[in-house]
């Protein structure tokens, strides 16, 4: 995989960077003198629809907050011209700078589609995030979709981070809201190329079909989730020169 090395290279920084700071405490000394719940197993089933698949990716870009990577998201979406879709857990406040882009994405003529997850924890947040665009974009009559996600027993629920913009793919761990952008140290890489863009565009609209028609639905929590993870490990992805 040729232009790995640089992506590779950044996230060790990152790491060696982090726990070498004095707010680092290792776990052996974080542990001590506390006690821990064990979390309950994880034994759903559901069905498989994508499976891994070698694209070529033509070019990476690292990023990481609370450095640079809201900047780099928000010009991203300025840039685009054609299609923005946008997975998350759930977003932040209306006038939050990634929220905002989208607004003005929608009002370029930018098809934007938000899915947002069904989880009982953000339903109402959420559902009221949904109806505040909705009624937006039908007031200033842009082309503006958000919807709460409707598994329909396809998954458990969305904890996917990512988006399709254009020709560019975003995954990583950011949460689009402001306290994560700013505060939380997160990984993100946007890779550019047509083919992980379709790739990723074709889950997203599996997903975004969900419970209100026939296509079948791919773990999108884990396609986009992973997606890093895969980016990096699987040797038949392509990376051209960065």
């Amino acid at each position: 995989m040729t232009g790995q090395s640089s992506v590779v290279d950044g996230l060790a920084t990152t790491f060696r960077d982090d726990t070498g700071w004095q707010d680092a405490t290792a776990w052996d000394s974080y542990r001590r003198g506390r006690q821990f719940e064990r979390g309950e197993r994880a034994v759903g089933s559901y069905p498989q629809q994508f499976e891994p698949t070698a694209v070529t990716v033509e070019r990476t870009e690292l990023l990481v907050t609370p450095d640079n990577a809201q900047r780099r998201l928000v010009e991203t979406l300025d840039d685009a011209d054609r299609r923005i879709a946008v997975v998350q857990p759930t977003v932040g406040g209306w006038d939050e700078p990634l929220l905002r882009a989208l607004r003005r994405a929608a009002k370029r003529g930018v098809e934007v589609r938000l899915l947002l997850s069904d989880a009982w924890y953000v339903r109402e947040e959420n559902t009221r995030t949904v109806e505040r665009f909705r009624e937006w974009a039908e007031r200033t009559d842009t082309p503006l979709s958000a919807r709460v996600a409707e598994p329909a027993g396809r998954y458990e629920k969305i904890h996917a981070k990512g988006a399709v913009v254009d020709d560019r793919v975003v995954v990583g761990s950011l949460n689009w809201n402001e306290q994560a952008a700013t505060e939380n140290r997160e990984v993100v890489l946007l890779l550019h190329g047509t083919e992980v863009a379709s790739y990723y565009g074709r889950v997203f609209d599996a997903d975004w079909q969900g419970g209100t028609g026939d296509l079948p639905l791919e773990l999108l929590g884990i396609g986009l989730g992973v997606g890093i993870l895969a980016v990096l490990a699987v040797r038949r992805v392509d990376f051209g020169e960065k």
